[in-house]
């Protein structure tokens, strides 16, 4: 395995430096290290590592590059990028309902390399309909469909499928490019036909696929209510009990 360091993601790569290779072997644990000289005046933000021999299987971890002896942490964990629930509501049995996701940085940097989100939920209560609404600028794919949870990535046993969105700006970083917080997407699913005894609520998670270097992730639960249809009668009455 070696690493290669540029200044910029590629095409602006120049200057750039690539590390001598380490040959990894042995079946238990080990620490490695690769020596780099000085590099005067060069600077990089771009960090690759590359498997030489790809045919044979590696675990690799706790990657961390130093200098004089100081550890650089690459993540400063007040960095978030953040999506939360903006038009909370309740909705009934066979409604079918949109919900509005919106997007925020902590930093409020808007020229970020994208975002990776998972939208999970409960096909017990909620049959996913379509995604009406979302950023056009870097999306991977148009193409929107339900996934079984089996890895529980938003560490919630209530959801059991999601639905994932994806936009990338890797050449660019410049998504969304847009005032922060923005609408990213609308969301619509349908209130299965379930019976009710009392008002019920049911959870819309998030977690994330991918997001950019840097920065971490937040998604809030929303809690959405579940209420029985009511029917209201305006009833117009005279005065003598009877109806006008």
């Amino acid at each position: 395995m070696r690493f290669r360091f540029e200044r910029l993601p590629y095409p602006e790569v120049d200057p750039s430096y690539d590390t001598a290779t380490v040959t990894v072997s042995g079946a238990q644990a080990a620490n490695y290290s690769i020596q780099i000289p000085p590099q005067g005046g060069n600077t990089f933000s771009s960090f690759l590592l590359y498997v030489v021999d790809r045919d044979i299987p590696v675990t690799i971890s706790n990657v961390i590059v130093t200098t004089a002896g100081e550890p650089i942490d690459p993540v400063d964990p007040s960095e978030l990028q953040i999506v939360s629930v903006s038009n909370p509501g309740a909705v009934s049995p066979g409604q079918q309902f949109t919900l509005d996701i919106n997007y925020d940085v902590s930093s409020g940097n808007n020229s970020l390399t994208g975002l990776g989100l998972r939208v999970h939920y409960d096909s017990s209560k909620l049959t996913f309909s379509q995604v009406s609404d979302y950023i056009a600028k870097d999306i991977v794919s148009t193409e929107f469909s339900s996934t079984i949870d089996t890895d529980d990535f938003d560490n919630n046993p209530t959801t059991d499928q999601f639905v994932t969105l994806a936009w990338a700006s890797v050449f660019s970083s410049d998504w969304p490019s847009m005032p922060l917080p923005v609408k990213l997407l609308g969301i619509d699913f349908i209130v299965n036909d379930i019976a009710l005894e009392n008002t019920e609520t049911t959870t819309i998670g998030f977690s994330s696929s991918s997001n950019d270097a840097g920065f971490d992730f937040s998604g809030s639960h929303y809690l959405l209510q579940i209420t029985s249809a009511t029917t209201t009668w305006d009833i117009d009455l005279n005065g003598e009990g009877c109806f006008n």
